[in-house]
C-alpha cells in the first residue's frame, strides 16, 4: 500500500470573522492544488484503486475535491483524526479500513510533517499544495519509505 500526505493549498487569512475550520482556498491555492494534483496524476499513472481521506476543514476539503476531480477518484471521506493529527488514530482507521493501492490523506502543517517522520524517519517541511508518497512495507507498524516528496521546487526522489 502506498500512502500519499496531501497539505492543503494556500488559504485565506485567519481572522477574527472566521473560524479556522472554515477558512478557504485562495483562488491561486485552488490553482496550486490543480496543478500539483496533475503532476500526482502523471506520477501515479491511471491506478484504480486510489481511495482519499480528508481532514473536515474546509481548505482541505476543497484540496481533496480537486484530487478526487483531477484524479478521478471517488469523493473523499472525512477524518477527524487528520484535523486533529492523531496518527495513532489514522494508522487504526487505515489498517481496518483494509485498504490496498494508494490512499491519499489531505490534511495540514504541522501534522503531516509528523506523520511522515513517524512512518518513514524522514521529516520534511511539506510546502502547501506539497506531497510526500511513502510505501508502506509493515502495515502492523505503519512504517514505510519515503519515495518522493513533491514542492514548490517540483519532485524530490529519494
Amino acid at each position: 500500500m502506498e500512502i500519499i500526505l496531501f497539505r492543503h493549498g494556500s488559504a485565506e487569512e485567519k481572522s477574527m470573522e472566521k473560524s479556522d475550520w472554515d477558512r478557504e482556498l485562495t483562488q491561486e491555492g485552488k490553482e496550486k492544488v490543480r496543478e500539483a494534483a496533475r503532476l500526482l496524476k502523471v506520477k501515479i499513472g491511471s491506478k484504480e484503486n486510489i481511495t482519499i481521506w480528508s481532514s473536515p476543514m474546509a481548505r482541505a476539503v476543497q484540496t481533496a475535491e480537486i484530487l478526487s476531480e483531477v484524479l478521478g477518484a471517488s469523493a473523499a471521506s472525512l477524518r477527524d483524526c487528520i484535523a486533529s493529527g492523531d496518527f495513532k488514530t489514522f494508522s487504526e482507521e487505515v489498517k481496518h479500513a483494509g485498504l490496498s493501492g494508494i490512499l491519499i490523506a489531505a490534511g495540514h502543517a504541522p501534522s503531516l510533517d509528523e506523520w511522515c517522520e513517524c512512518m518513514t524517519g524522514t521529516l520534511v517541511k511539506l510546502d502547501k499544495s506539497g506531497a510526500a508518497l511513502i510505501r508502506v512495507e509493515t502495515m502492523k507498524s505503519m512504517k514505510g519509505k519515503l519515495v518522493w516528496v513533491l514542492g514548490k521546487n517540483g519532485l524530490k526522489e529519494f
